[in-house]
């Protein structure tokens, strides 16, 4: 096993506990697979994923995990990288 695939659309701190836990019991890099952060609209009344207020704060959630996935910051801080997958449209 090269890595441990998950998928989770919880926010990082949703998510932290399980990661580490994982990361602790297969020394392996996490993989999430799915995961989004939604701006509802007329469109698109109730998406997948937390749900946000506005486009900034999705960004600063999004940032958030790609900064764990890049091994930037918190990543950094858990000793473990960690690549996600986003959907939902663009960033």
């Amino acid at each position: 096993m090269d890595c441990l695939f998950y998928q989770s659309y919880g926010c990082y701190g949703e998510q932290q506990a399980a990661m580490d836990r994982w990361s602790e019991l297969t020394g392996k890099p996490l993989f999430n697979g799915d995961s989004s952060y939604s701006v509802p609209n007329e469109t698109m009344p109730n998406p997948l994923g937390p749900h946000c207020e506005s486009q900034e704060e999705r960004a600063r959630l999004s940032e958030q995990l790609y900064d764990i996935a890049t091994g930037n910051r918190m990543g950094r801080q858990r000793g473990a990288r960690i690549n996600l997958h986003l959907t939902g449209g663009p960033l």
